[in-house]
This record gives structure tokens, C-alpha cells and sequence, in this order.
């Protein structure tokens, strides 16, 4: 059975995205060739297998991918369900500063507001089992920087991640979560309320 829908420049950068071995700046390199993401489904394999860094294999895998549409869709479709909003690139509320990368990501999910990049932002990470020195000067710093008009960034990930945004929420400012996952399912699984209270 055949995809009759039309398919939007999101499905498209999601098919790209899906594609084992194709990461951001190949797929940067085929935006640049081909002008588009659904330009790229519509070349002959041979134009993409010789293009740098590219092969016959892996032109493949990206032109079969195209038969997985309705799976992507679906997957979009329940993502926006949880109110997860998706973007790629070519969405007027994808980051202006990620478009210019050369790595920018293909598709970035959000939860909440998503804050401009250009507002005042530092970035805590550290240790999964820090000391409790360690998460009392996190707690302290997160805290102080947002008093100091600071957005929080990190990883929301076990340990100093997760005290950098509950320091910023004490204190009743802005955080932002970066994890490398489609939001669905965030781990560690007990920082949910975390991502839902404030991210």
C-alpha cells in the first residue's frame, strides 16, 4: 500500500534523521546538494553515492527509508500528542543560532517555552554521584545565577545535571533541558516532574 499523503519538510527531516550513519553535517552536505530534504528523496542513488563521504550503501538506506512515511507520521503525530513540539531547520521556531552549524541537529523537541538562545544562558553539567559539597554549591550557584537573570542550561541528566535545575527552579527561574532523546521518555525516568515543572 502506497503513502498517497502529502508529506511536510518535518517528515522529511525525520526520514534523514532515521538514516543509520548519516548524522548532521552528512545530511548538511545533501541539503546543500540537493537544495532540500524532499529533494533528496527524489535523486537517483548513483547522485548521492558520489558525493564525499557518501557510498552506495549508504545512499541506499536513505532511499528505502522513504517507505517508512506513515511511521514517522504516526510517530509525530503521538509526540504532539504529549506536547512535545517538533522542529526541523526549515521551521520558523527552529533556534536561528543552530542553523547556521555545520552540525546543527536535524530535528530538536521541546517541552514548554523555549527560550532564545541569545538570552544570557551558562551550562552546568557534572558528575552523576557528586559529593554533597558538590550539590550544595550547585544548588547555590543554579540559584544565584537566575536571581542574576540567568537561564540555566544542562542535561537533566542523574546528579549535578539535576541539581543545576532544581537550584534554577528554587529560585524561580528559567531552565532549559538538553538530553539526546525525542522527549518521550526522559532518563533518568524520575526527572519527568522536573522537565514538566519547568522545562
Amino acid at each position: 500500500m502506497t503513502d498517497s499523503q502529502e508529506k511536510t519538510p518535518l517528515e522529511y527531516w525525520l526520514a534523514l534523521a532515521s538514516v543509520e550513519g548519516l548524522g548532521s553535517v552528512r545530511i548538511r552536505r545533501l541539503i546543500t546538494r540537493f537544495g532540500s530534504a524532499q529533494a533528496i528523496f527524489e535523486a537517483e542513488l548513483p547522485e548521492i553515492a558520489r558525493l564525499p563521504s557518501f557510498n552506495p550503501v549508504l545512499a541506499s538506506r536513505i532511499l528505502t527509508v522513504s517507505g517508512n512515511f506513515p511511521t514517522f507520521r504516526e510517530r509525530l503525530n503521538a509526540l504532539r500528542d504529549q506536547e512535545v513540539r517538533v522542529m526541523c531547520p526549515e521551521d520558523a521556531i527552529y533556534p536561528s543560532q543552530l542553523k547556521h552549524l555545520p552540525d546543527a541537529p536535524g530535528i530538536l523537541c521541546s517541552v514548554g517555552t523555549l527560550t532564545e538562545l541569545d538570552e544570557r544562558c551558562v551550562a552546568i553539567v557534572g558528575n552523576k554521584e557528586p559529593s554533597i559539597e558538590g550539590i550544595q554549591l550547585t544548588l547555590s550557584l543554579a540559584t544565584q545565577l537566575v536571581l542574576a537573570g540567568f537561564t540555566v542550561v544542562s542535561g537533566l541528566a542523574t546528579g549535578i545535571d539535576t541539581y543545576a535545575h532544581s537550584g534554577a527552579l528554587a529560585g524561580m527561574g528559567k531552565t532549559i533541558g538538553v538530553v539526546g532523546t525525542d522527549l518521550s521518555a526522559i532518563y533518568p525516568a524520575r526527572n519527568n516532574p522536573t522537565r514538566d515543572e519547568g522545562l
